[in-house]
């Protein structure tokens, strides 16, 4: 089975209503209903001419999470998500959409900010530094 997979940043409402940011985008597109529609579109699109395709998305936020659950249920897909922001960024977060044709037999999700540190903590804690001309190796 040949599989396919795609990202898309889908931009959350919140941030698409600042303008000034945005200066370049025509205003309608930083419209919600507008650029919703085109999401739709876009993925049903993505959906329907490729078989099996896994779709993550970027900038998932509470705002949106309805309108994504029940599309992707209406489209036989499976739909997770994390959203891990705050108030401010309107709960901000990922998502991850998988045909039912698809057995899942694990998910994870990993916040790869929250790996990194704790591997550059745990690299601090054990690691032992040399100079050598002005160079520093980093031995574990």
């Amino acid at each position: 089975m040949t599989v396919r997979i795609v990202s898309y940043n889908i931009l959350v409402p919140k941030y698409a209503n600042r303008p000034e940011y945005y200066h370049k985008c025509q205003p309608e597109f930083l419209q919600f209903n507008h650029r919703w529609n085109l999401i739709e579109s876009e993925l049903k699109n993505e959906i329907v001419r490729y078989e099996n395709s896994i779709i993550c998305l970027q900038e998932v936020s509470l705002t949106i999470l309805p309108q994504l659950e029940l599309f992707f249920r209406r489209m036989n897909y499976s739909f997770f998500h994390n959203l891990y922001g705050r108030a401010h960024d309107d709960y901000m977060g990922v998502g991850l959409a998988i045909p039912l044709s698809m057995e899942l037999t694990s998910i994870s999700m990993i916040k790869i900010g929250d790996r990194i540190q704790s591997r550059i903590k745990l690299r601090e804690k054990y690691a032992s530094f040399y100079a050598w001309d002005g160079i520093y190796i980093n031995m574990l």
